[in-house]
């Protein structure tokens, strides 16, 4: 019984437990999912993605960083890829300046020893004779670099063919040059050697003529002709280098040759007027043989002949001192004293090698443009004391009185006086000076800040110069002379400086001066005056005993001439000192 009893009561109890578990079931279990959600969460979703979230962030920092990096170094490779093309550019501008030294230096040891081959024996030079086409030099990789470097780099059909097109054109381009300099190069340019008719001349003549030419055909690098000039005919006689002309024909003949030098050999000058005056243009050699080279000169020729050699374009050899004696006396440049055989090669040389002025003509056209303009020229002692005479009052020349550009030459002509004297006497103190420049001028005010300036008046160029100065300027007047004149100037001038002193003036720039008198015409300009070149200038200095110091130009671009004009100076501010 008490079993039963026993059994029963437990199994109220189970009921009991069963019905208060089954009861509290559906609010229990949830409690529990939640808290177990609640610890999964706090376990392991919550640091998994906050360990997501820092992965993430760690990344895209990272990768930022890389990317700035690499942002870097990009730049970086661009400058030294920059660097890198500069240094090759540099490194090619370097190279090819060092070669152009070279070239120069080379070209410079080639003519000291063919100077000295010439002194020694001209047959002898290996360029004697050579036609300059037969020395070509062949284009260089460094001509064609670019063009060859597409070619090498090319990386298909097409590009293969567009680059070797390119190197087709840049090379046809030099190659075009190249030969058009050789054709227009003064030693392919023959020298013409011309007398008069070899059956008739002056055997003197005829057998100095035909020895000039048997001379330089052997010992020149120019090509050399021989020119027999008759009388009669109608047509030109040519028997390889040597031909007969009639003197109709003459102009004609000197065209189409384009000789380089002409070498006129005859007993007189007047040679000079053959062929309708066509020589008188050109760059003349006059080979006088005897004692009588103004033989049956006509004055209007003299004139002629005078003016073209105050220009330097004209040079006469002659026998003896005797006759170059006689030549001075009349005006000329000092002719050369016929030598030995290698001192007329090297003379012929060195005047066929001048520049041979464009737009030059000789005095009598001068002279008639001026009177077509009811002007006439200002010429000689006379004719410039009367000029200088009637400007003596006019103001003296300022920039704000002239027009454009002219107010910019004068004022950097005026400059140029200041600079130099202030570089050439620096440390010096005070000096004494000389002004011989015209009145209007306007120099004399430029000179007081250096020292004791003493402007002169114009007379005292047709006298000597009393006392010694250390400063002496000249300027718009010197070119204003004749050759003749110049010369006693120059000789007045050296002794009127002190030891030491500088001479200070302007040379006008004959390159600029020719184009502008021929866009202007001739009949605007009444004052007779001479033009330089640099090398004419210095080779007049040396006669007369002075060197150049400085040669400052001034003026360039100031006004519109021809293209090859169009950057050369209107003139030169020189210092000039006594040769020791």
């Amino acid at each position: 019984m008490k079993q039963d009893d026993s059994r029963e009561q437990k199994i109220r109890s189970v009921n009991a437990c069963k019905e208060s578990f089954t009861a509290a079931e559906p609010q229990g279990k949830g409690k529990m999912m939640k808290r177990i959600g609640q610890k999964m969460t706090d376990w392991y979703v919550r640091p998994f993605g906050q360990a997501q979230n820092d992965f993430n962030a760690a990344a895209a920092d990272a990768l930022a960083t890389l990317h700035q990096q690499l942002l870097v170094q990009q730049a970086a490779l661009e400058e030294t890829q920059h660097r890198l093309n500069e240094t090759i550019r540099e490194q090619r501008e370097s190279l090819a300046r060092n070669q152009h030294l070279w070239q120069a230096a080379l070209a410079d040891t080639e003519t000291y020893l063919d100077r000295a081959l010439c002194a020694a024996d001209p047959a002898s030079r290996p360029v004697a004779g050579v036609p300059p086409m037969t020395q070509l030099a062949g284009l260089s990789k460094e001509d064609l670099f670019m063009q060859l470097q597409a070619v090498k780099n090319a990386g298909d059909t097409v590009a293969l063919r567009d680059a070797l097109a390119q190197l087709k054109t840049q090379y046809d381009d030099k190659l075009l040059q190249a030969l058009t300099a050789c054709d227009e190069a003064p030693q392919n340019r023959p020298l013409v050697i011309l007398c008069p008719d070899l059956q008739s001349a002056d055997k003197a003549v005829a057998g100095e003529a035909q020895r000039l030419y048997a001379l330089l055909k052997n010992a020149s690098r120019y090509p050399v002709r021989l020119i027999s000039l008759c009388k009669e005919g109608t047509a030109v006689q040519s028997l390889g280098d040597c031909s007969t002309v009639p003197e109709p024909l003459l102009p004609q003949m000197i065209k189409a040759c384009k000789p380089a030098l002409v070498i006129l050999c005859d007993t007189t000058t007047a040679i000079a007027n053959a062929g309708k005056g066509c020589l008188l243009m050109q760059n003349l050699l006059l080979r006088l043989v005897g004692q009588k080279p103004f033989e049956g000169l006509g004055g209007s020729l003299m004139q002629d002949l005078l003016h073209l050699c105050d220009y330097d374009l004209h040079c006469c050899c002659v026998d003896s001192d005797m006759a170059a004696d006689g030549m001075q006396q009349l005006g000329f440049r000092r002719p050369f004293v016929i030598g030995e055989d290698r001192g007329f090669v090297a003379l012929a040389e060195q005047r066929a090698a001048n520049d041979l002025p464009y737009g030059l003509i000789h005095l009598s056209e001068w002279d008639r443009q001026l009177k077509a303009e009811n002007q006439h020229l200002i010429k000689g002692h006379s004719a410039l004391r009367a000029y200088y005479e009637r400007q003596a009052d006019a103001q003296a020349v300022s920039p704000d009185a002239l027009p454009y550009p002219q107010n910019c030459y004068v004022l950097m002509q005026q400059q140029s006086i200041t600079g130099l004297l202030q570089y050439f006497l620096r440390g010096k103190g005070a000096v004494t000076i000389l002004d011989l420049s015209p009145a209007q001028s306007g120099i004399a005010p430029l000179l007081s800040p250096f020292g004791d300036c003493t402007a002169a008046p114009t007379d005292v160029l047709y006298d000597k110069i009393k006392g010694h100065y250390d400063v002496i300027t000249l300027f718009d007047l010197l070119h204003h002379f004749a050759y003749s004149d110049r010369r006693k100037l120059w000789a007045s001038l050296r002794s009127a400086l002190a030891q030491d002193g500088i001479l200070l003036l302007n040379v006008p720039n004959l390159r600029f001066a020719l184009p502008r008198r021929l866009q202007k015409g001739w009949g605007q300009y009444p004052l007779y005056d001479v033009c330089f070149t640099k090398e004419t200038f210095y080779r007049e200095l040396k006669e007369n005993g002075f060197a150049a110091q400085a040669m400052l130009p001034v003026g360039q671009g100031l006004y519109s001439v021809a293209g090859v004009s169009r950057n050369e100076p209107i003139s030169w501010t020189a210092v000039v000192t006594a040769a020791p």
